[in-house]
């Protein structure tokens, strides 16, 4: 199934949501730009239980609090179903936004610094850019 629109669309993952969400900077303009669509942002189901776990296990949001946040994410971006992806090892969820990025026509993936997305330059010739 290809997302096909004049607007670009930008795989992202967990780390920009919580950099978007909660630290400003440039994650919070991609987030800004999607809820005024003039981009799309897309992420996978794993990524946001990801999110809702960095959430509460890390930055002590309640589950209430991680539940709206999801919602919020829900609203402003594409989220897409994880595929099962290759049988051996455990599931990556980074592994599954690469394949859905690709699956999906994404004209770019975006990660934070501290990403190991950006140990790639490209995935399939999609770039992978590091927003910081």
């Amino acid at each position: 199934m290809s997302t096909e629109s004049s607007t670009e669309l930008i795989a992202v993952d967990t780390g920009i949501w919580i950099e978007g969400l909660l630290y400003g900077g440039p994650a919070e303009e991609l987030v800004k730009m999607a809820v005024s669509q003039s981009i799309k942002l897309m992420t996978c189901e794993s990524m946001l239980l990801e999110l809702s776990q960095v959430l509460q296990d890390g930055l002590g949001f309640s589950p209430a609090g991680a539940r709206e946040v999801c919602r919020f994410v829900r609203d402003c971006a594409i989220v897409v179903k994880d595929d099962e992806g290759p049988a051996s090892g455990p599931f990556d969820p980074r592994a599954s936004l690469l394949r859905m990025s690709v699956a999906n026509g994404a004209t770019a993936i975006a990660a934070t610094e501290h990403s190991r997305l950006l140990r790639l330059d490209q995935h399939e010739e999609i770039p992978i850019v590091s927003i910081m």
